[in-house]
């Protein structure tokens, strides 16, 4: 069912006879997907739609200024909204909270944080953050800065482990 944003506004899937206007923005490369932390349900689906559009480099993924970022030059990019993807060097926990770090020194390099409180929307589906150390992941959020640059993520389906 549908539901209010943050801002106020309605959520909605949307079609057009049989098209799924989501699915068909991001697959002519119109669109990012964001994943909602409360609306999970499609993302895979969103993310292969994506995936169709960067890989033919359709729409926005013909620009340099939406390319997938690399965690090693994100510095550049705090305060808008990302795709990284890379090696997570480490991953460990304190007080709750999850750290998914992509080099050496957490001072100043790239780190992806589930906070405390969106733990248990990995435990429900029986992941555990520290699993993705030595992975390749893409994640996709605000780029913000404390003590680096890090992308919080609300969910497993947040992250995409890249083969």
């Amino acid at each position: 069912p549908p539901k209010i944003d943050r801002h106020g506004r309605l959520r909605v899937q949307a079609f057009a006879g049989d098209q799924w206007i989501q699915a068909m923005l991001l697959s002519r490369g119109l669109a990012r997907v964001a994943i909602a932390p409360d609306r999970t349900e499609c993302a895979s689906e969103l993310f292969a739609a994506e995936a169709q559009a960067r890989s033919g480099r359709r729409g926005l993924w013909a620009a340099p200024a939406y390319a997938v970022r690399n965690p090693s030059n994100i510095r550049r990019d705090i305060g808008t909204f990302q795709i990284v993807e890379g090696r997570v060097l480490n991953a460990s926990m304190k007080n709750g909270r999850a750290y998914l770090n992509f080099g050496a020194d957490w001072h100043t390099d790239f780190t992806v944080i589930v906070d405390p409180q969106d733990m248990p929307n990995f435990r429900a589906l029986g992941v555990d953050p520290k699993s993705y150390a030595g992975q390749t992941i893409r994640v996709r959020g605000w780029v913000q800065w404390h003590y680096g640059p890090e992308i919080e993520v609300a969910n497993p389906q947040g992250i995409e482990v890249v083969p």
